[in-house]
């Protein structure tokens, strides 16, 4: 074959695949979205194709929010979560929206020793303790000046680049978490450690009067005795239940060095506490959308409730299932994260929630970075959830 007989074959096999993938290209961009880009015929696509597809995206909104506020004779209490206040969707009540929290909130308020901790859970939208650190930090600052950075892991993907604490350890140790081998008890964190033989230095770097006392609480969970040397001092310590504590150490010392041995028992962290004041724990877990907490054990969840750890349990998630520009329908989501927050309640009920909506999420459509065209559905489906569930919700953008 000569060469132009070449040029030619190749010419015509590239233009039969344009052709291809032009003809197919509504079915190829449902799954991958920037084939959008690759249609032959859009500059003479027939308006009205465009205005089919159009009317098609409307009638893929979610079937289970159109459903539920047709069939809701309260819709406009519903319909409330679209302002800038916690809507607590209780028309009727007069009281404070967090009941269980409010009377700590008032003795923090006059000045007296109460302690209010909170579980702040999220993806990597707080990472590295972003937003959480400014919430803490504002917390802490309206009410009694008592510093603290709260919980912070053995270790963490995000300790290179976190501010607010740092943690170092020497020697070998098993990583568990969410995505794997969760039943090896994991904390709220959504990870726990083993080792036989671990060195750990971790540090609150918040900073604080120098003359704050810190609490430096150890967190571990159910296994077998474990063993901690400190200042050349060892000691164990039982691992009976599905949380345990151990203070440490109580002193205005930023940061705690030990040594410790616990090859059959998940240590999950130290808890870095003023002796009163506000203790904000940021368990953000990297890509996950809030499913990932039906791991979390019924076990360890009743004993946070039998020890009223926890006075407030925050969820922020959403980002993640925004992973698809022409997403509209999130159904499923509300379906498997509807039974995670009744477990949560029900084994905490000494606890308030909160749902915060997802924040906002660009992609490009027609060549322009705009706001998700699903964002407005996922966040009605997180009021939904937060409406049928009887938490507050707060949102971060009003529709």
């Amino acid at each position: 074959m000569n060469s132009n007989n070449k040029v030619l074959v190749f010419v015509l096999s590239v233009t039969s695949v344009y052709l291809g993938l032009s003809f197919f290209s509504k079915n190829i961009i449902e799954y991958y979205p920037s084939f959008k880009n690759v249609n032959l015929f859009a500059d003479i696509q027939n308006d009205k194709s465009v205005k089919t597809d159009k009317e098609n995206t409307k009638k893929k909104t979610n079937s289970l929010v159109n459903k539920t506020q047709k069939l809701d004779s309260t819709f406009t209490i519903f319909d409330s979560y679209q302002t800038t206040n916690i809507t607590d969707f209780d028309n009727d009540s007069k009281n404070f929206v967090f009941q269980n929290l409010s009377s700590k909130l008032d003795e923090l308020y006059q000045n007296k020793k109460a302690k209010i901790r909170i579980a702040w859970f999220g993806d990597s939208q707080i990472e590295g303790d972003l937003m959480t650190q400014d919430i803490r930090e504002m917390l802490q600052n309206y009410f009694n000046k008592k510093k603290g950075v709260g919980f912070v892991p053995i270790n963490s993907i995000s300790s290179d680049f976190r501010q607010t604490a740092t943690s170092k350890t020497s020697g070998s140790f098993e990583t568990f978490n969410f995505k794997q081998n969760p039943e090896k008890n994991v904390f709220l964190s959504g990870y726990s450690f083993l080792s036989s033989d671990l060195d750990i230095t971790l540090r609150n770097n918040i900073k604080k009067d120098s003359t704050q006392i810190l609490e430096k609480w150890l967190l571990f969970g159910k296994g077998n005795d474990i063993t901690i040397t400190q200042n050349g001092v060892q000691t164990n310590y039982h691992a009976s239940e599905a949380f345990n504590r151990v203070l440490l150490d109580r002193s205005t010392a930023n940061s705690i060095h030990f040594k410790a041995q616990f090859a059959n028992t998940p240590i999950y962290g130290i808890s870095f506490e003023p002796e009163n004041g506000i203790v904000l724990d940021n368990f953000s877990f990297r890509g996950i959308t809030g499913i990932e907490l039906n791991k979390i054990s019924i076990e360890l969840l009743q004993k946070l409730n039998q020890e009223n750890y926890y006075d407030l349990v925050v969820f922020q998630y959403g980002v993640n299932l925004m992973f698809r520009p022409n997403d509209l329908n999130y159904d499923y989501y509300y379906e498997k994260m509807s039974p995670i927050i009744k477990k949560f309640k029900k084994e905490m009920p000494k606890t308030d929630f909160l749902i915060f909506s997802c924040s906002d999420r660009a992609f490009k459509y027609d060549n322009e970075w705009k706001t998700a065209i699903g964002i407005d559905s996922l966040i009605k489906v997180q009021a939904r959830l937060s409406y049928d569930n009887k938490v507050p919700f707060i949102t971060f953008l009003i529709l």
